[in-house]
Protein backbone atom coordinates (compact mmCIF):
# COMPACT_ATOMS: atom_id res chain seq x y z
CA UNK A 1 0.00 0.00 0.00
CA UNK A 2 1.00 3.82 -0.20
CA UNK A 3 1.17 3.40 3.47
CA UNK A 4 3.60 0.65 3.94
CA UNK A 5 5.47 1.86 1.03
CA UNK A 6 5.58 5.59 3.05
CA UNK A 7 6.39 3.80 6.26
CA UNK A 8 9.28 1.72 4.59
CA UNK A 9 11.42 4.33 3.20
CA UNK A 10 10.65 7.79 5.82
CA UNK A 11 9.18 8.09 9.11
CA UNK A 12 6.04 6.30 9.86
CA UNK A 13 5.58 8.41 12.22
CA UNK A 14 4.96 11.57 10.16
CA UNK A 15 2.00 10.09 8.21
CA UNK A 16 0.15 9.27 11.68
CA UNK A 17 0.56 12.97 12.42
CA UNK A 18 -1.00 13.68 8.57
CA UNK A 19 -3.68 11.32 9.35
CA UNK A 20 -4.96 12.81 12.63
CA UNK A 21 -4.57 15.98 10.84
CA UNK A 22 -6.86 15.49 7.99
CA UNK A 23 -9.26 13.58 10.43
CA UNK A 24 -8.96 16.75 12.65
CA UNK A 25 -9.27 19.39 10.30
CA UNK A 26 -10.41 18.61 6.88
CA UNK A 27 -12.54 15.30 7.69
CA UNK A 28 -14.57 14.94 4.41
CA UNK A 29 -11.22 14.15 3.18
CA UNK A 30 -10.78 11.06 5.34
CA UNK A 31 -12.58 8.29 3.13
CA UNK A 32 -9.87 9.74 0.04
CA UNK A 33 -7.06 9.41 2.51
CA UNK A 34 -7.83 5.98 3.20
CA UNK A 35 -8.81 5.02 0.26
CA UNK A 36 -5.00 6.46 -1.01
CA UNK A 37 -2.87 5.11 1.56
CA UNK A 38 -4.31 1.96 3.03
CA UNK A 39 -6.35 0.67 -0.46
CA UNK A 40 -4.33 1.46 -2.96
CA UNK A 41 -0.35 1.01 -4.05
CA UNK A 42 -0.06 3.85 -6.04
CA UNK A 43 0.62 8.02 -5.91
CA UNK A 44 1.00 10.80 -8.40
CA UNK A 45 4.52 11.41 -7.85
CA UNK A 46 6.97 14.87 -8.53
CA UNK A 47 4.29 17.45 -7.48
CA UNK A 48 3.98 18.18 -11.12
CA UNK A 49 0.28 18.80 -12.62
CA UNK A 50 -1.43 21.24 -14.89
CA UNK A 51 -4.47 22.75 -13.49
CA UNK A 52 -6.91 25.82 -13.57
CA UNK A 53 -5.54 28.72 -11.45
CA UNK A 54 -8.88 29.04 -8.57
CA UNK A 55 -8.54 25.38 -7.94
CA UNK A 56 -4.41 25.43 -7.57
CA UNK A 57 -4.91 27.92 -5.01
CA UNK A 58 -7.62 25.81 -3.13
CA UNK A 59 -5.55 23.13 -3.34
CA UNK A 60 -2.89 25.25 -1.97
CA UNK A 61 -4.75 26.11 0.97
CA UNK A 62 -5.66 22.93 1.50
CA UNK A 63 -2.67 21.42 1.38
CA UNK A 64 -0.52 24.10 3.13
CA UNK A 65 -2.97 24.25 5.89
CA UNK A 66 -2.30 19.83 6.66
CA UNK A 67 1.72 20.89 6.28
CA UNK A 68 1.86 23.75 8.45
CA UNK A 69 0.42 21.97 10.88
CA UNK A 70 2.52 18.93 10.69
CA UNK A 71 5.37 20.89 10.78
CA UNK A 72 4.91 22.49 13.80
CA UNK A 73 4.16 18.81 15.52
CA UNK A 74 7.13 16.88 13.99
CA UNK A 75 10.79 17.48 14.81
CA UNK A 76 12.75 17.12 11.85
CA UNK A 77 16.48 18.17 13.86
CA UNK A 78 17.47 14.98 13.69
CA UNK A 79 16.83 13.57 9.89
CA UNK A 80 18.81 13.39 7.42
CA UNK A 81 19.08 15.46 4.37
CA UNK A 82 16.97 13.53 2.54
CA UNK A 83 14.57 12.65 5.10
CA UNK A 84 14.08 16.80 5.75
CA UNK A 85 12.61 16.69 2.50
CA UNK A 86 9.24 14.96 4.23
CA UNK A 87 7.07 17.58 3.07
CA UNK A 88 7.62 17.19 -0.71
CA UNK A 89 7.17 13.47 0.16
CA UNK A 90 4.09 14.38 2.10
CA UNK A 91 3.00 16.21 -0.67
CA UNK A 92 2.97 13.77 -3.17
CA UNK A 93 0.67 11.85 -1.32
CA UNK A 94 -1.50 14.32 -0.62
CA UNK A 95 -2.04 15.47 -4.18
CA UNK A 96 -3.24 12.03 -4.63
CA UNK A 97 -5.90 12.04 -1.73
CA UNK A 98 -7.23 15.18 -3.31
CA UNK A 99 -7.28 13.99 -6.94
CA UNK A 100 -9.36 10.69 -5.44
CA UNK A 101 -11.59 13.41 -3.55
CA UNK A 102 -12.78 15.56 -6.20
CA UNK A 103 -12.79 12.77 -8.56
CA UNK A 104 -10.56 14.59 -11.30
CA UNK A 105 -10.25 13.09 -14.90
CA UNK A 106 -6.70 13.05 -15.72
CA UNK A 107 -4.56 13.00 -18.18
CA UNK A 108 -1.18 11.69 -17.70
CA UNK A 109 2.00 12.48 -19.26
CA UNK A 110 5.35 10.88 -19.85
CA UNK A 111 8.55 12.45 -18.32
CA UNK A 112 12.07 11.70 -18.55
CA UNK A 113 14.34 11.59 -15.61
CA UNK A 114 18.19 10.75 -15.60
CA UNK A 115 20.78 10.25 -13.00
CA UNK A 116 24.65 11.07 -13.31
CA UNK A 117 26.67 7.95 -13.49
CA UNK A 118 29.96 9.55 -11.38
CA UNK A 119 32.54 7.59 -13.94
CA UNK A 120 31.38 9.22 -16.85
CA UNK A 121 30.71 12.93 -16.07
CA UNK A 122 32.27 14.35 -18.51
CA UNK A 123 29.86 12.17 -21.04
CA UNK A 124 27.77 14.34 -23.23
CA UNK A 125 23.53 13.99 -22.74
CA UNK A 126 22.77 11.53 -25.18
CA UNK A 127 25.59 9.12 -23.23
CA UNK A 128 23.95 9.78 -19.97
CA UNK A 129 20.26 9.16 -21.47
CA UNK A 130 21.69 5.70 -23.12
CA UNK A 131 23.29 5.22 -18.77
CA UNK A 132 21.62 1.79 -18.12
CA UNK A 133 20.95 3.02 -14.85
CA UNK A 134 18.10 6.00 -16.37
CA UNK A 135 15.12 4.36 -17.13
CA UNK A 136 12.15 6.52 -19.05
CA UNK A 137 9.43 6.87 -17.52
CA UNK A 138 5.96 5.66 -18.79
CA UNK A 139 2.96 5.05 -18.00
CA UNK A 140 4.10 2.29 -15.53
CA UNK A 141 7.40 3.06 -13.19
CA UNK A 142 10.57 4.42 -13.17
CA UNK A 143 14.05 3.55 -11.37
CA UNK A 144 16.02 6.54 -9.47
CA UNK A 145 19.27 6.48 -8.23
CA UNK A 146 20.97 9.02 -6.91
CA UNK A 147 24.58 8.78 -5.38
CA UNK A 148 24.81 10.32 -1.55
CA UNK A 149 28.77 10.29 -0.67
CA UNK A 150 30.56 6.60 -1.48
CA UNK A 151 27.03 5.48 -0.88
CA UNK A 152 24.81 4.55 -3.95
CA UNK A 153 21.10 5.03 -3.02
CA UNK A 154 17.94 3.27 -5.38
CA UNK A 155 14.37 4.33 -5.00
CA UNK A 156 11.68 2.76 -6.97
CA UNK A 157 8.94 5.43 -7.50
CA UNK A 158 5.51 3.90 -8.67
CA UNK A 159 2.68 6.37 -10.09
Amino acid sequence: SVASGYEHAHYSSDLRVIHEIVRNNYPEFLNAFNDVFLGSNYFYDCNMFIMPWNEFDDYCKWLFGILFKAEKIIDIEKYDSYQKRIYGFLAERLWTVWVKYKQYSLKNLNYYVYTENPKKIDEGLVARLNNKKMRIKDNFAFFLSKVRGNKQERYWTVP
